[in-house]
């Protein structure tokens, strides 16, 4: 354990311990095994769904995200990577983190790899629920973590894109769109309060634009089953309201 000289807490001098010490506990261990049932969801189907159920429990706890997003308390964890051929190394360097970084870390390889035929809608909805837990949290208590969002913004964007793809006439789906609005607009309209520095804006933006072809479809998914009148009208209203402020930024930008 590395350690350094400083002025001990009771006005000492003396050896002060750094808290960045390597060693596991129970979130971590969690994580690692959530990435082993996630590497293969098919096979693994009803132990996604309690994992998720968990790791929902955990996010929406104070005390479980605190520690979470201290930045004093970093761990190395081990997270299981899906071969894919565009990665040239499916492994990834062991770097002490905090735990609410390899959370998103965990949430973004899920979405990224679980891109199936059989789409696990309702595993996608929890994943989700997740991410904007976390963004809340952040957003009450002012955490700027330092994440490299892009990569966050773009698995979300590929789940969508693919979901897209397999064109499902499933009003369902729209409770996944819902999610995915509601996260992005937590990050246009209060990104001032958890991203790490204005740049993240510029990047988020940037995305917004260069992929604003998966909002416009969003939209036009709500349009499409507002229009039928069925029993998610509602949901159809919210999932429109959610991506007002995405696609006005487009609009804005896009008019220049």
């Amino acid at each position: 354990m590395s350690s350094t000289t400083g002025e001990d807490p009771n006005g000492n001098n003396g050896e002060v311990q750094k808290s960045e010490e390597c060693h596991s506990n129970l979130i971590s261990t969690f994580l690692t095994f959530s990435s082993l049932i996630f590497s293969n969801v098919r096979d693994n189907f009803a132990a996604a769904q309690l994992c998720f159920d968990i790791l929902l429990c955990v996010s929406e706890d104070n005390y479980a995200n605190a520690f979470m997003h201290d930045e004093n308390q970093v761990f190395p964890v081990f997270i299981y990577r899906t071969k894919l051929r565009h990665r040239k190394d499916n492994k990834k360097d062991l770097t002490a983190m905090s735990l609410a970084y390899t959370l998103l870390d965990l949430t973004s390889e899920f979405l990224m790899t679980n891109l199936t035929k059989n789409f696990p809608f309702e595993l996608y909805s929890k994943c989700f629920r997740v991410i904007h837990r976390i963004l809340c949290y952040q957003k009450k208590c002012r955490v700027r973590l330092t994440y490299p969002w892009p990569t966050l913004w773009n698995s979300i964007i590929s789940a969508v894109k693919w979901s897209n793809s397999l064109k499902l006439d499933d009003p369902e789906i729209i409770s996944n769109y819902i999610q995915v609005g509601r996260i992005f607009n937590m990050f246009v309209m209060y990104g001032d309060t958890f991203l790490p520095n204005p740049g993240s804006y510029d990047e988020l933006y940037y995305e917004l634009l260069r992929q604003h072809g998966v909002f416009d479809s969003l939209n036009e998914t709500g349009l499409k089953y507002l229009e039928k009148g069925n029993t998610h009208k509602e949901s159809c209203k919210e999932l429109l309201s959610n991506l007002h402020n995405v696609r006005a930024i487009v609009n804005h930008f896009s008019l220049r």
